[in-house]
């Protein structure tokens, strides 16, 4: 017994920031799946549906663009993400 449920109040507090950090998981779970379906079953052109590999784009020609779209937002360089 570590003590982190003896104050009701400070229980409670963590157990609503858990709520909140979970929800965050299942949001970016649902963002690795959904290019993916889109590219599978939509027929979205999205260069690199899977997220593993997503990230390697930025190293191509072209750098890498969100949702196909240069103007929206453009990472040509990772030293210009990075500062």
């Amino acid at each position: 017994h570590i003590g982190l449920s003896a104050d009701p109040e400070t229980f409670k507090r963590y157990r609503e920031t858990e709520v909140i950090h979970a929800r965050f998981a299942m949001l970016g779970a649902l963002g690795c799946l959904f290019p993916e379906l889109l590219a599978k079953y939509g027929g979205v052109p999205i260069a690199e549906p899977v997220w593993f590999k997503a990230g390697a784009q930025i190293f191509s020609e072209g750098g890498l663009d969100y949702l196909g779209n240069p103007n929206l937002i453009h990472a040509q360089s990772i030293t210009a993400i990075l500062t």
